[in-house]
């Protein structure tokens, strides 16, 4: 029952996808030939940038839904891999089984297991052959929309029936619900220091333009998604116009730029509450997902580009911060976090990593003062006055099945789904490590401190001096801690301490930042384990999974679940060799349930034959890769701090050793020592 359960997810999934790719390719050509028939010039009648720009959206808008007109949603037939031999085989099997009830003799018990098994291997055969010719129909993208389908075992609440208002009383309407949703988001974006609209004077943006160039460039990099609000096109369609459109949107762009004016045609977004944990009948205990009009995210790019420019030029994000910058990411965050620790148990000093939790942070941003600090770092004031201006007057709505609420003012924080809001945020935030002066990792909103210290009345000492100074640099940035969800890791003392950091804090064991989980004995110990048991999980899917898809196929789904976890750990996995070959042991597992290899089938040629890597050849490649980048300079500088290349004759990277059994710090220099030579 489990194995036609999935069976039938993935079928009726594929099936899904497919009618829709087919019916998407069959009406985007037609989309795009009606478009090239539209006279634009008339957009060009009024000379206000936002006027112009929702003509355009209105008038692809009606093209598209004369076009793209909704389905209805189509029959999906079971079992449609079937053949004319499978079903000659039921209908034998089904005979032979009548005769062996009638006379259960030991020949008829033989007919029966060699049809069942023939019908079972005829099967097999056809649904790998199905599903390889339905895979190669779909674009790549809806292949991993299958793939995390068939893995992710989770349930979700799709869709909301039902929500609390106040103590009592239960709403069933959608509308009800949505405008419930929208009132409670819009405690959200307000502040209490709201920003008063200049227009005494404004700076237009008249130098460096947007090309035709760029704007092709930003539409290609947009993603080939489906998504789109109620008044827009979707995505994928934007982008297969960029020929037609590019010039036209270039215009828009630079008139929205010499105005110094976002239009507001494109300042709204819809809401989608999406079920977080505890009660689903509370709206407190849901996430507000938040869509864009599709054409804002090219204006967003342009903006962005300028935006990055300037921060480059003039430094201003501090090394501590790896969240949404090029070259930096959620692994060299963690990368500088463990060498961080490592670095002060060489020391022989003790150390705390404390783990800030900011109640919405991207939601409190007081548009007020970030405008101030923006000003503060000598951005173009013609820059400063168009950010003001995507940040003002921002409405939003929620979507609940296919019912709206009313649109709802943001007074506050930075729009959810924009490539600029982290940015923005970053900017926000940028002299944070300054102010309280000790060593901070920062993944956009994610923070976390590390305190060196020799007694722990010190350390009590350093918390309540951390709390005093956080809490006046959050207060003057209308920002919030929220103490109960902040966490606190005293790293190698043998029992759990309570703390005063503005509350009393019990100490974690253990606690996860950035989806690694990191022990107080610094020996990623419980993080191992984690993994070993999500791969143990995903094999059991595999098991229903096996037989029905061909070779290639299952290479994707594995290094989609399972390798890019494998790489995001490491190498933060091999800390203990018990747990590195328990690790080893089930990865062998998966593969060959996956690939159909026999138990006692050697290890070695299997992976020649699949052409993967043992969980310990990953992790040396990894090693090599990091390795790769120091020695570039290809890195944070507060990663490369951590070592220092000597003056010998060998230039090679030398560091003290520390004294645990596995060191990530040695590990890295052995590696760029082999790089080296």
């Amino acid at each position: 029952m489990r194995s036609l359960k999935y069976h039938i997810k993935l079928m009726q999934l594929i099936l899904t996808l497919r009618i829709v790719d087919v019916y998407i390719r069959k009406n985007t050509n037609k989309f795009i030939e009606n478009v090239k028939r539209i006279n634009f010039e008339t957009l060009f009648a009024t000379k206000n940038a936002n006027q112009q720009l929702h003509s355009l959206i209105s008038t692809l808008k009606e093209k598209h839904d004369t076009i793209f007109p909704i389905i209805e949603n189509t029959k999906i037939y079971k079992n449609p891999w079937m053949n004319k031999i499978i079903i000659n085989l039921i209908n034998h099997k089904n005979f032979i089984y009548k005769k062996y009830k009638k006379h259960p003799t030991n020949s008829n018990k033989n007919k029966l297991r060699k049809t069942r098994q023939e019908l079972r291997r005829q099967i097999n055969k056809r649904k790998a052959e199905y599903y390889e010719l339905i895979f190669k129909s779909v674009n790549q993208k809806n292949i991993w929309k299958m793939i995390n389908n068939i893995t992710n075992s989770k349930s979700k609440i799709k869709c909301i029936e039902t929500i609390k208002q106040g103590a009592n009383t239960i709403l069933t309407e959608p509308l009800q619900i949505a405008e419930e949703f929208s009132k409670h988001f819009q405690r959200y974006y307000s502040c209490l220091n709201m920003m008063e609209r200049d227009i005494s004077h404004k700076y237009s943006i008249s130098e460096n333009l947007v090309e035709i160039e760029d704007v092709k460039k930003y539409m290609n990099e947009l993603k080939n998604k489906y998504t789109k609000t109620r008044n827009d096109i979707p995505l994928m369609l934007w982008k297969h116009l960029h020929n037609i459109i590019s010039p036209i949107l270039t215009h828009i762009i630079n008139s929205s730029f010499k105005e110094s004016t976002f239009p507001e045609a494109i300042k709204i977004c819809e809401i989608t509450p999406v079920f977080k944990k505890e009660n689903p009948l509370e709206t407190s205990n849901y996430r507000p997902i938040a869509i864009l009009p599709n054409v804002s995210k090219i204006f967003e790019k342009a903006i962005l580009e300028k935006v990055n420019k300037f921060i480059k030029t003039e430094n201003i994000l501090p090394e501590c911060q790896y969240g949404f910058r090029k070259f930096r990411s959620t692994k060299d965050a963690m990368l500088d976090l463990r060498l961080k620790l490592e670095s002060i148990n060489n020391q022989k000093r003790k150390c705390c990593l404390i783990m800030l939790d900011l109640s919405k942070a991207f939601d409190k941003v007081n548009h007020k003062i970030l405008i101030e600090k923006m000003k503060n770092l000598r951005f173009p004031i013609s820059l400063v006055n168009y950010i003001s201006s995507y940040l003002n007057d921002r409405m939003f709505c929620t979507k609940i099945k296919n019912t709206y609420s009313n649109y709802y003012e943001c007074h506050s924080g930075v729009p959810q789904g924009s490539i600029l809001s982290p940015t923005l945020y970053s900017i926000y935030v940028h002299d944070f490590e300054s102010k309280i002066n000790e060593y901070t990792i920062q993944y956009a909103d994610d923070t976390s401190i590390i305190i060196d210290y020799t007694c722990l009345k010190e350390l009590n000492s350093k918390l309540t001096k951390l709390h005093n100074e956080i809490y006046k640099y959050l207060d003057a940035l209308e920002l919030q801690l929220n103490g109960n969800k902040t966490e606190i890791i005293v790293f190698n003392e043998k029992e759990e301490i309570t703390l005063e950091f503005g509350t009393k804090i019990t100490t974690k064991t253990s606690a996860k930042f950035l989806g690694i989980t990191i022990n107080k004995d610094m020996t990623f110990k419980e993080n191992t384990i984690k993994l070993i048991n999500k791969i143990s999980r995903v094999t059991r899917l595999f098991y229903s999974i096996k037989n029905s898809l061909p070779k290639n196929i299952k290479k994707i789904i594995y290094y989609n679940a399972i390798y890019s976890r494998l790489i995001y750990n490491s190498p933060f996995l091999f800390s203990d060799k018990q747990h590195e070959d328990k690790l080893e042991k089930m990865h062998k597992k998966l593969i060959k349930i996956l690939f159909n290899y026999n138990k006692k089938e050697s290890t070695k040629r299997i992976y020649e034959n699949t052409n993967l890597k043992s969980t310990y050849e990953i992790n040396s490649r990894e090693l090599i890769r990091i390795a790769e980048k120091i020695k570039t300079k290809n890195i944070g500088i507060k990663i490369l701090h951590h070592f220092r290349e000597s003056k010998l004759k060998s230039e090679r990277y030398i560091l003290t050793s520390t004294n645990h059994k596995y060191s990530l710090i040695n590990e890295l220099v052995k590696t760029l020592n082999n790089y080296q030579t």
